[in-house]
């Protein structure tokens, strides 16, 4: 198998936003949630994908397993182009590339036993005795180190962290080469965070999985990843290797990111304030044109407000400013070593 399993290219979704007027037709605006995004990811690589609730993350990661259409752009999964497959079609690659998803309600069916939940997945896929699929199923609780025991039991049952484990199990079911994590600690405590993570480290090195971890927690991403993706409202605004995002950061935003994870840290509050960006306030729903995060950005103040930045013509392109960091910006930046 190549080294690159999957190369997503100007990947666009779109929704429509809008409502009825009274004696008017309904009028649409076209909101992007993904805008023109474009990556690759290696084989036996853990990718992370962070940004602030709407920043596109999840959405992104279901246009990817085509549980949405793209609107536009291209994936090529293992060398194929996968983007207008039908449903049918893409059945062949959808074995290989699988989401653990946030929602563990939605992801596991409250009305049937874990043992019949792994069991209704493994017959989708391969045909097996029953003495072949009782045995894979106490193979998959012992990878995702569960007892026996719980397989009577419903998902309601369980605890936070058995149902995280017990939805990782139902993916290693099916023997995917990517997986796609999205938020997979959400709603546990830091202990239970831990254990997930490191179960997801041991899997991907036994079974050579490449992974896309989607999550808001920065340390969870430095801890786990080789390389981040910064998402602000659809778009990259920078793109590097752990080190390059989580110690020199660029973008305006990435900063932004990385000052909020430092402030809940002991013995980092002088380090954050000196370099303080504020918040302020953004309308996740009608992203202005050019530089989107302008509003929020010191930069942009300090140089007077610049048009470029708000052209709808001048949208920041991805720029390579060192060996594998890239980042999206008018302004010519340097890199920012917060923890130094």
């Amino acid at each position: 198998m190549p080294s690159l399993l999957l190369e997503v290219s100007n990947l666009v979704k779109t929704f429509k936003s809008g409502g009825f007027i009274p004696g008017f037709r309904p009028k649409y605006d076209v909101l992007p949630s993904v805008d023109d995004v474009s990556f690759t990811l290696e084989k036996g690589e853990t990718l992370g994908l962070i940004g602030e609730s709407g920043s596109g993350k999840t959405t992104l990661g279901k246009c990817i397993v085509k549980l949405m259409d793209s609107s536009s752009g291209q994936i090529n999964l293992f060398g194929h182009d996968v983007t207008k497959l039908s449903e049918r079609k893409f059945r062949n690659y959808r074995k290989n590339i699988q989401m653990i998803f946030q929602d563990l309600d939605a992801a596991l069916n409250p009305n049937m036993r874990i043992h019949q939940i792994l069991e209704e997945i493994l017959k989708r896929h391969e045909k097996l005795s029953k003495s072949k699929l009782n045995e894979q199923i106490k193979q998959l609780m012992m990878e995702v180190n569960l007892e026996t025991n719980i397989l009577n039991k419903y998902p309601t049952e369980l605890s936070g962290g058995q149902k995280r484990r017990i939805a990782i199990a139902a993916v290693l079911a099916i023997k995917p080469k990517i997986i796609i994590a999205d938020e997979p600690t959400t709603g546990l405590d830091s202990y239970t965070q831990t254990v997930v993570m490191q179960l997801i480290a041991e899997l991907q090195e036994q079974r050579g999985l490449s992974v896309i971890f989607i999550s808001h927690d920065l340390q969870l991403v430095k801890q786990s990843c080789q390389r981040i993706i910064v998402l602000y409202l659809g778009n990259i605004v920078e793109i590097g290797n752990t080190k390059q995002i989580t110690e020199n950061q660029a973008h305006p935003y990435t900063q932004l990111l990385w000052n909020s994870h430092l402030s809940q840290m002991p013995g980092q509050i002088k380090q954050v304030q000196k370099h303080d960006i504020r918040s302020g306030l953004h309308d996740f729903a009608r992203p202005m044109h050019g530089c989107r995060f302008a509003p929020r950005c010191q930069q942009f103040e300090r140089m007077g407000k610049p048009i470029i930045c708000t052209d709808k013509d001048s949208k920041p392109r991805l720029k390579s400013i060192s060996q594998g960091h890239q980042v999206a910006c008018h302004f010519n930046l340097v890199t920012h070593n917060i923890t130094s």
